[in-house]
C-alpha cells in the first residue's frame, strides 16, 4: 500500500484512488484481528498496553475524531461517543491509570459494527462530502488530508498491532 500522492491533476481519479486505498487499509487491518481468536481481544499481549480490543476499534476512531475536529462531521454525527472516548488516546505514560485491569471494554461483536458504520461513514465522505478539484493539492488545510492522515494512521497501527499480536 503505497502512499498517495498529493498532488491532484484529476480529481475524480484521485477520489477514487483515495477511496480504494481507505478500503484496503481498513481490511488489512481488520484481516489483521481476523486471526485473534475472540478471547486473545481482550487479553493484554504486553503489559504496557491495552487489550487487543482497544487497537480494534482506534484506527476507526481516529477516522470519526478527525472529522469532527476538522468539521467534515457534526458531534451528532457520532456512532458511540463512549466508545469513541474509549478507544481514542492509547497508553500514556504519564497516566498511572490508563492501564486499568477493570476498565469494560466492547464486545467484539460491538467492536465489529462500529467499524462497519466507520467505513459506511468515510466512504460517505469521500464520496459525497468532500471538495476535490483538478490541478491542485491535498495539504494540512485540505479537507482530503483527514482522510490520508487516517489511512496512514491505520498503516502504522497495522505494524505496531501484528507485533503485539505476534
Amino acid at each position: 500500500m503505497p502512499t498517495i500522492e498529493v498532488l491532484v491533476s484529476n480529481a475524480a481519479e484521485k477520489r477514487a484512488e483515495i477511496k480504494r486505498a481507505f478500503n484496503e487499509s481498513f481490511d488489512v487491518y481488520e484481516h489483521l484481528f481476523n486471526i485473534v481468536s475472540d478471547e486473545g481481544h481482550f487479553m493484554r499481549a504486553d503489559p504496557l498496553r491495552h487489550p487487543l480490543i482497544f487497537y480494534h476499534g482506534h484506527t476507526a476512531a481516529f477516522y470519526m475524531n478527525k472529522l469532527i475536529s476538522a468539521r467534515v462531521l457534526k458531534n451528532s454525527d457520532r456512532i458511540d461517543s463512549e466508545l469513541e472516548s474509549l478507544v481514542a488516546i492509547g497508553v500514556d505514560e504519564m497516566s498511572w491509570d490508563s492501564l486499568s485491569p477493570t476498565r469494560a471494554w466492547p464486545s467484539l461483536e460491538e467492536m465489529k459494527i462500529f467499524r462497519n458504520k466507520v467505513r459506511e461513514i468515510v466512504n460517505d465522505v469521500i464520496d459525497n462530502r468532500l471538495p476535490l478539484e483538478d490541478n491542485t493539492e491535498i495539504n494540512f488545510s485540505h479537507p482530503f488530508w483527514t482522510i490520508l492522515m487516517g489511512i496512514e494512521h491505520e498503516k502504522i497501527h497495522l505494524e505496531t498491532t501484528s507485533c503485539l499480536i505476534r
